[in-house]
C-alpha cells in the first residue's frame, strides 16, 4: 500500500511539473499539487480515459463471462484500477471553478463504481454471479461515472 502512495505522489508530482504546476506536502505528508487549468484539463482528460478504459475491459468484460474466478478478478482488477484514478484526483487542486467541479464528480464516481465493485465482489463469492450480473448491469453507479467522463469531457473541450 505504501508503494502504491509513493507511486501516486510521484506520478502526481511529475503531472504538475509537466503542467505548470506546483506540488507542496502538508504536514502529515500528502502531496498537494496545484496545476494550471490546462494542466487540469489534461489530467482529467485523461484519467477520464483510463475509467473508460477500465468500464470497457474489466467491467463490461464481467458481464460476458461466466466463470466465477474470471468475473471475481476482473472485479478485483476493476476495484483497484477505479481507487487508483481516484486517488491520483485527492490532492489536484486548481483554481479553476468549473474543473474543480468536474474533478469533484469524477472523483465522487470512480469511489461510488469501485465501491460497488466491491459489493459486487461480495456476491460473487458468497455464489450469486447471476445476481451480481443484474447488478451491474442496470448499475447506477456506471451511468454516474459515464456522465461525469462525459462532463469532464464538455469541460475540457
Amino acid at each position: 500500500m505504501r508503494q502504491i502512495a509513493i507511486a501516486v505522489i510521484i506520478l502526481a508530482s511529475a503531472v504538475a511539473a509537466g503542467c505548470g504546476g506546483s506540488a507542496s506536502t502538508d504536514t502529515a505528508g500528502n502531496a498537494t499539487i496545484s496545476v494550471s487549468t490546462t494542466g487540469a484539463s489534461e489530467a482529467l482528460n485523461q484519467i477520464a480515459s483510463q475509467a473508460e478504459t477500465v468500464i470497457s475491459d474489466q467491467l463490461q468484460g464481467v458481464t460476458s463471462s461466466m466463470s466465477q474466478g474470471d468475473v471475481s478478478a476482473r472485479l478485483d482488477e476493476a476495484q483497484t484500477q477505479l481507487e487508483s484514478l481516484a486517488d491520483q484526483l485527492d490532492n489536484m487542486e486548481t483554481e479553476d471553478e468549473n474543473l474543480a467541479g468536474v474533478r469533484d464528480r469524477l472523483h465522487d464516481a470512480l469511489h461510488g463504481l469501485a465501491d460497488q465493485a466491491g459489493e459486487l465482489q461480495q456476491s460473487i463469492d458468497s455464489g450469486d454471479i447471476q445476481g451480481a450480473m443484474q447488478q451491474l448491469q442496470s448499475s447506477d453507479a456506471v451511468t454516474e461515472l459515464q456522465q461525469a467522463i462525459q462532463d469532464v469531457r464538455a469541460q475540457s473541450g
